[in-house]
């Protein structure tokens, strides 16, 4: 399918509510979502560093603490972001994480 999307004329918002359409349509099925090829090799590599003792973990942070991710979703809160009109229907805002 070969379609246009007039992404000069869209606003922010409407990109992420577009990209957030998008994602909930891609966790439905996700083993329908195929994996990089490079994906693998990450993850092989990963498991050998693990294996030879060379990973480095970092401590999570505390619930009661904010996370990166959570901070930044902050940035797209529907209280932060002005719309001019009531946000898309479906509109939950943007997942970081």
């Amino acid at each position: 399918m070969d379609f246009v999307i007039p992404l000069d004329e869209m606003t922010i918002e409407d990109k992420l509510a577009a990209m957030e359409r998008l994602w909930e349509d891609f966790c439905r099925n996700p083993e329908s979502v195929p994996s990089p090829t490079w994906h693998e090799d990450v993850l092989l590599a990963r498991e050998k560093q693990v294996q030879e003792g060379r990973a480095k973990f970092f401590k999570l942070l505390p619930k009661e603490t904010k996370s990166a991710s959570e901070k930044g979703a902050d940035r797209f809160s529907s209280s932060s972001v002005s719309w001019g009109k009531d946000p898309p229907p479906g509109w939950r805002g943007p997942r970081f994480g």
